[in-house]
């Protein structure tokens, strides 16, 4: 007769019986599930109103104005700066009205590409996107919404946030006087 050995019968977090060595992949996944769900809270509750109507007025050609969005964190700063190489002190980020009708005509709701950001509340969440990112990447495209100091196009940095599915920002990073980031894209995707 064999003794009774606790550890030879793993139990999960309700104290029911479960194979060996799945209570760690169990807990591991109800652990993410949270962190996933405390992700997606945070996303719903960061819309921005004034960035909302911002979206709302440029549609409805109100405005042609660009729309200033929230700075640059020390960890973003060095971020760019390891992927580009430019030193984004004292910048500014803004989001041009041609911005939005670009995110609105490619993924809008009558969008070319997607349907992604067809709720205006996605877009005036955006900032949640930039100051929480997951990845930042440079983009092998460049672009001309903004140009470099010598005129040529500046680089395009991806950044990626996940929330039930992906969120991606795209954002052009010139080296010039202006001193400016322009985000030029969003969209996002369900692929988990």
């Amino acid at each position: 007769m064999s003794t009774w050995k606790e550890s030879d019968h793993p139990r999960d977090s309700d104290g029911k019986f479960i194979d060996k060595g799945v209570g760690d992949s169990l807990e591991e996944l109800r652990q993410e599930e949270i962190a996933t769900q405390k992700v997606v809270a945070e996303y719903k509750k960061s819309t921005n109103p004034k960035l909302a109507q911002y979206v709302k007025d440029v549609a409805d050609g109100k405005t042609s104005e660009s729309f200033e969005l929230v700075g640059i964190s020390d960890r973003e700063r060095a971020d760019i700066l390891q992927k580009t190489g430019i030193d984004v002190t004292d910048y500014t980020r803004i989001m041009p009205a041609d911005s939005i009708k670009h995110i609105k005509a490619r993924h809008g709701k009558y969008g070319k590409a997607d349907q992604s950001m067809a709720d205006v509340d996605d877009i005036a969440r955006i900032e949640f996107v930039i100051t929480n990112y997951d990845k930042i990447a440079l983009s092998k495209d460049s672009t001309r919404a903004a140009r470099n100091a010598d005129g040529t196009q500046s680089k395009v940095l991806v950044y990626e946030k996940r929330i039930n599915g992906k969120y991606f920002v795209a954002e052009a990073v010139p080296n010039s006087k202006r001193k400016m980031l322009v985000v030029i894209s969003a969209y996002k995707n369900n692929a988990k």
